[in-house]
């Protein structure tokens, strides 16, 4: 299960968390400073000397030291972006498949990301975006892992969601566990509708020309799931749905009041 959070990487509760870091190593700004201060930089860079130097687009792992929410702090090493001519997508992809796998073989079931090089690295947030959901869903189809983004910013948090929402109808088997394998259940029974929600068959009536595909595609696929009665609860799938409705929708009404 992929999950996005608007919260800082330190903060989560996961068994590994992901450090962007340099090649050396060494203790730097932003995301990588803010972990190295909670699990204590001494110690942390003791263990991290043991290890360096780390090529991009590889990870190294050590213990969480004083982050006491996690078990181990893996050690990404992203690409700087040099506009797009030095396989950086390739190398972004590569720091999250080792760092996945890392914490696999270390039993963890957890782990806890940065949107890697997206910061002073330089690499264009849809790019970062797309590199880091495409390893994690790879990852997820074959693996049982909770994977969490932690991204403090709201518009890049929701980039993200709409980014995972267009990507994950390309990985069936990831669509599979997170809707229990189409698995019949009665949860819906005793939840009722939410009575202000625009019924989306009523919405895809009066403004389908109007709305690109994926949403399209996506508003219909999530209706589907709802009246199918999958394994999801009426008020998971009900939140899922709003959450995509609902600003389409106040963007669509705003442009017939003009």
């Amino acid at each position: 299960m992929i999950i996005l959070k608007s919260a800082s990487i330190t903060c989560l509760n996961t068994d590994a968390v992901v450090n962007a870091a340099n090649e050396q190593l060494m203790e730097g700004g932003g995301v990588c400073g803010y972990i190295f201060a909670a699990a204590g930089p001494s110690e942390l860079q003791a263990a991290c000397d043991k290890l360096a130097p780390c090529k991009t687009g590889s990870a190294v792992i050590t213990p969480a030291f004083g982050m006491k929410n996690n078990k181990y702090i893996i050690h990404a090493v992203g690409p700087i972006w040099k506009g797009g001519k030095a396989r950086e997508a390739v190398k972004l992809y590569s720091a999250y498949q080792k760092s996945l796998e890392l914490a696999r073989e270390n039993g963890c079931r957890s782990i806890g990301f940065p949107l890697l090089s997206a910061g002073i690295f330089g690499v264009p947030l849809d790019v970062a975006w797309r590199k880091a959901l495409q390893a994690c869903l790879g990852f997820c189809c074959d693996h049982e892992m909770e994977i969490v983004f932690a991204v403090p910013d709201q518009e890049i948090r929701e980039m993200g969601e709409r980014i995972l929402q267009e990507q994950m109808l390309g990985y069936p088997k990831y669509m599979e566990k997170i809707l229990g394998e189409g698995k019949q259940t009665d949860k819906f029974e005793d939840v009722p509708a939410k009575p202000d929600a625009l019924p989306v068959t009523e919405m895809i009536a009066q403004y389908g020309e109007r709305l690109s595909p994926h949403d399209l595609s996506t508003l219909t696929l999530l209706e589907t799931i709802r009246t199918m009665n999958q394994t999801m609860t009426r008020d998971e799938l009900d939140t899922q749905l709003r959450n995509l409705q609902e600003p389409l929708l106040k963007a669509l009404q705003s442009d017939d009041e003009n």
